[in-house]
């Protein structure tokens, strides 16, 4: 270990500093010390400069007995150790610390990661520790440091909804020693510190650094609420909730917390420019700030950016309410980490305050592709002639519309929302909406409509009713206009499920495969698209010579490709022989797009709901890597299907679903960017060449009749 100490101030700061690259430094709990980060320290110093340190009070750093100040002392160390600007991970109280570093000194901090922070100014409620709190407190005037320790850890480790003996015992007791550590240091009389003033909960907007708000979902209600109080507010925030976590999921999911924060990190070097278009309702002028569009520079990956990630900063640039429309232009420059893009914005409330509006002559000074974005806007409005492939939501209007139908859906149902309804996520697919109310969260959803795209309220309609377990059941359906509004789904798999969890709901989804037999007319009616092997023959000859598609790879591949036409025709009919009966596919299945609800998998996101060979929906296991948790995956799905055939034959057809899976997969994205705006393709770029060089991959062989 390389445990130093620093004079700063007056007094000695326990610190340690491994590893070389971008300094990252971890500010521990208020209940432990820099010991909560050993699991951290290695696994970041094989590319960071890592730095954690024991406050004042803490661990090996005393107390002084006197004023002194968390923000100074880190400033202090940073210069100290020769760090002009570092990324700063924070839990409870280190992440209180980490945000008024923020504010104080900016151009010091390039990301944060909160991890169940504090923020100073909150109105602690303690509705669901406070009797225990006051036990602990007792018991540690008493002078009962073990039991005062224990209770402390039994609020903040176990959590309050937890029995001590159901958490990870080891990884408890090193936190109950750290407590316990804490418990018996003195306390100098006089000592005091000195908090920000005003306090951040009052400044949350004037962060420009990107941040990262990690909640444990088992952790304390005043923890998640200052969590879901720093998404709402944070200019440019991405929020987890950690399942099977409290307070320190550092210390409960290590493995799980290090990829989240190291990908959080590895995003957050890049710088992004976002510039805005807008309009004036009714004359051809544009707003300006100073003499150039609104422009905001933010840190962070924003490549594949979806409006609601633009749409704080740009609000604060503008002291006004905005809806981002679509994104116009886009461009990325690998060497230098940057991209730049512009939005069309939409006013929302009429009373934008930081700029000015101006007309044609004052834009001789704009760059030349923003100068021919504005006069493409103006024409639009004035001709009406939008491009037929922009959805709804991207045109004006349409978000005053929709925020109406929601709120009378929740007024006429006895609720009310509780602040406006909010932008989560908008691209050329779809458009999602979250709608806070008295009796909890609702999402509304609506979709792109595509040719290979179902009604999704229709759809999620009938197959709630068929399988209400497993299928959530909206509040409302408007089928017409293809709008629905949905519970929130607290619990997610996720993309990084452990291999068990996978196994569970791709055994659970085989089930629900196997019971929808049963229906395929019932869901064919309803809206279901009839993707069935007899038709797959016909798309593949429009798949393989399609121009735009061929234009994905190079031009061997492209007749590699066409050769492979009618071998793949021919695996449709072996395929068939095996008997297998054709039903319900999600389309899309993989764990980000399931959730647990009162023990049961609950499957969401229909968008690409139709009747077709079983298999080609486990893409989850034919994109396994690891050959043996792939083998697992494979045999406990394909055990739902034994009543049809032996498992001899599940695995012959298995390998052919596997080829054709890919087919249809690559058929899907092809419709889908043949029928967007040329300007969303660069959002599915990757597609294409993929799926078609999977096609190569697995069809080797096939040509050549091996």
């Amino acid at each position: 270990m390389s445990y130093k100490f620093a004079d700063i101030k007056g007094t000695k700061i326990h610190y340690e500093e491994r590893g070389e690259g971008s300094a990252v430094v971890f500010i521990h709990a208020g209940i432990v010390n820099l010991g909560m980060w050993d699991e951290q320290v290695e696994a970041f110093a094989e590319k960071y400069q890592v730095i954690r340190y024991d406050m004042r009070g803490w661990g090996e750093t005393a107390r002084p007995p006197d004023e002194f100040n968390d923000v100074a002392d880190l400033h202090g160390l940073l210069l100290h150790l020769g760090v002009a600007q570092a990324a700063l991970v924070g839990c409870s109280f280190g992440g209180k610390t980490a945000i008024d570093f923020a504010l104080v000194h900016p151009e010091m901090v390039s990301a944060l990661v909160l991890v169940g922070a504090a923020v100073g100014g909150f109105d602690w409620q303690a509705a669901d520790f406070g009797e225990k709190d006051e036990a602990m407190e007792a018991a540690y005037d008493r002078g009962e440091r073990e039991l005062s320790a224990e209770l402390e850890t039994q609020i903040w480790f176990d959590g309050p909804k937890r029995a001590p003996q159901l958490v990870n015992q080891e990884a408890r007791a090193r936190i109950y020693e750290m407590v316990l550590n804490h418990h018996r240091l003195p306390e100098p009389v006089g000592s005091r510190r000195l908090e920000l003033d005003p306090p951040a909960i009052e400044r949350l907007e004037e962060i420009g650094a990107p941040a990262l708000v990690i909640v444990g979902q088992e952790d304390v209600e005043d923890i998640r609420a200052i969590g879901g109080l720093l998404e709402a507010r944070l200019p440019v925030v991405e929020m987890t909730v950690m399942r099977d976590t409290a307070h320190f999921p550092n210390v409960e999911r290590p493995s799980t917390f290090n990829q989240l924060v190291l990908d959080f990190l590895e995003k957050a070097q890049c710088r992004s420019t976002i510039y805005g278009v807008l309009l004036h309702e009714t004359e051809a002028k544009v707003w300006l700030v100073g003499d150039g569009l609104p422009q905001v520079t933010m840190a962070g990956e924003l490549w594949d950016t979806e409006p609601p990630d633009v749409q704080r900063p740009l609000q604060h640039l503008l002291d006004g309410k905005i809806w981002p429309l679509y994104r116009a232009t886009f461009h990325k420059d690998e060497a230098t980490q940057t991209t730049e893009s512009v939005y069309v914005l939409e006013n929302i409330d009429f009373e934008i305050a930081n700029g000015r509006w101006a007309n044609y002559g004052e834009l001789s000074t704009l760059a030349y592709v923003h100068k021919t974005l504005i006069e493409n806007c103006w024409r639009e409005r004035e001709t009406g002639n939008v491009p037929a492939q922009r959805p709804p939501w991207a045109r004006p209007g349409w978000v005053a519309e929709a925020t109406s139908w929601i709120a009378m859906q929740v007024e006429e149902r006895g609720n009310a929302l509780v602040k406006p309804v909010e932008l989560v996520r908008s691209w050329a697919l779809s458009c999602v909406l979250r709608a806070t109310t008295a009796e909890g969260i609702y999402y509304f959803k609506t979709v792109a409509d595509l040719p290979l795209f179902v009604n999704e309220a229709a759809i999620v309609k009938t197959l709630s009713q068929l399988y209400p377990r497993h299928v959530p059941t909206p509040l409302v359906s408007d089928e017409g206009r293809d709008w629905m509004l949905l519970p929130e789904l607290r619990e997610m798999v996720g993309w990084g499920a452990p291999t068990k969890r996978r196994q569970a709901f791709l055994v659970d989804f085989g089930q629900l495969q196997v019971a929808a037999v049963a229906a395929v007319e019932p869901l064919l009616a309803a809206g279901c698209l009839d993707r069935r092997l007899a038709h797959l023959p016909g798309w593949i000859e429009a798949l393989l010579t399609s121009e735009m598609v061929l234009a994905a790879v190079a031009v061997p591949e492209r007749e590699r490709l066409t050769v492979l036409i009618p071998q793949l025709q021919a695996l449709c009919q072996e395929l068939a022989t095996y008997c297998l009966p054709e039903t319900l596919m999600h389309g899309d299945l993989h764990g980000g797009n399931v959730a647990i609800q009162d023990e049961d998998f609950v499957y969401f996101d229909w968008t690409d709901a139709c009747i077709s060979h079983p298999f080609f929906d486990m893409l989850n296991i034919f994109l396994e890597e690891d050959t043996a948790v792939q083998s697992q995956l494979r045999n406990a799905y394909l055990g739902q299907w034994t009543a049809f055939a032996p498992m001899t034959q599940l695995l012959a057809a298995w390998s052919v679903a596997e080829i054709l899976g890919a087919v249809h997969h690559a058929i899907s994205y092809w419709q889908i960017l043949a029928n967007i705006e040329p300007g969303s393709h660069y959002l599915l770029d990757w597609a294409l060449p993929f799926w078609l060089g999977r096609i190569l991959k697995l069809s080797e062989g096939l040509a050549s009749g091996a």
